[in-house]
């Protein structure tokens, strides 16, 4: 087995293995195909308090920090914050109104 490190999340690599000797070289394996992605965050958890909402998730591994998007109900999601770590506290929220 072979771990293949340092790759661009995105980008598709191809990937053939042979066998080898002192002698001799094998012919090819058949050809695989792998495109790395970042993992999304999961367990996402929101508080809510007076005007504002706490949000925390699990950390992804390399991540340099995270987007966190808001909505209303029928509205469309809207960038509020680029937190570095993996939580976040919206303030000046309006009391009874539900947030996405």
């Amino acid at each position: 087995s072979y771990t293949d490190t340092g790759r661009s999340n995105g980008v598709t690599y191809y990937y053939i293995v042979r066998a080898v000797d002192a002698n001799d070289t094998s012919v090819a394996s058949n050809e695989v195909s792998a495109t790395p992605n970042m993992f999304a965050p999961v367990n996402l958890a929101a508080t809510a308090n007076n005007k504002r909402v706490s949000l925390t998730w699990n950390s992804v591994l390399g991540a340099d920090g995270y987007k966190v998007r808001r909505k209303i109900a029928g509205g469309t999601y809207s960038n509020i914050a680029s937190p570095a770590t993996n939580n976040y506290t919206d303030t000046g929220l309006t009391n009874g109104q539900t947030y996405y």
